[in-house]
């Protein structure tokens, strides 16, 4: 759970670093005024969590499953791969709202559908193309040093005939490590990237809809001149 928590807070620190910036667009704060922020909002990033594990998720689950028995009728795997972004976005502007506006969970995951739901198609496809350099960029990455790993053992235990076997398992055990620690750190680094991308999308969202509302205030301005 402490896990859990730890990465929730990760997660939590581009949104509000964005939120800052919508603020202060002259970037007028510190890293200590997102470190109390997060202190602040631990309390709602954990009823979050409940929330997504208990409520959303097993939803999704179901969904997701459907979706995995319709590809034996083939339509099922376009709807899969137009799902799963969809449902990234959808969770990812929600807790957008969730955080910046203080709405509540069920309010939040509201907003967060009619944000999608406002330009479908546009966010879906921004968000499956991120999604596809990011797997791209962290295979290439985190496979350069499985391929050093395997050519150092073959390497290794031609040259070193004492005790090739013990000395290229413990290699390739050092190896995993690092392998497995690289891969951590890019999949928080390349999720940073993912929430950073969905912000600008949330925030070109509600500066839209905020416009929209502003040219309909004035309307109704000159409608009671009238």
């Amino acid at each position: 759970m402490l896990i859990i928590i730890i990465s929730m807070l990760n997660f939590a620190y581009p949104v509000l670093y964005l939120h800052f910036i919508s603020k202060n667009p002259e970037a007028n704060f510190t890293i200590k005024d997102i470190t109390t922020a997060l202190t602040k909002n631990t309390g709602r990033l954990l009823v979050f969590i409940l929330g997504l594990v208990f409520i959303i998720f097993p939803l999704l689950m179901l969904l997701f499953t459907l979706l995995f028995l319709m590809i034996f009728i083939i339509i099922g795997l376009p709807l899969l791969l137009i799902a799963m972004p969809a449902v990234l976005a959808w969770i990812n502007l929600s807790f957008y709202d969730y955080l910046t506006e203080k709405t509540g969970f069920f309010r939040a995951f509201k907003n967060g559908f009619l944000l999608l739901k406002q330009q479908f198609w546009t966010i879906v496809g921004t968000t499956f193309v991120m999604l596809m350099l990011i797997q791209i960029v962290q295979g290439i990455i985190t496979m350069v040093p499985y391929f050093i790993g395997i050519i150092y053992f073959f390497s290794s235990g031609q040259t070193n005939m004492s005790d090739p076997e013990s000395e290229g398992l413990a290699t390739m055990g050092i190896f995993a490590a690092v392998i497995m620690i690289l891969a951590v750190l890019l999949s928080y680094f390349f999720n940073n990237l993912v929430l950073i991308n969905q912000g600008l999308i949330y925030y070109s969202l509600r500066e839209e809809n905020e416009s929209t509302s502003l040219i309909s205030n004035i309307d109704l301005i000159g409608a009671d001149n009238e």
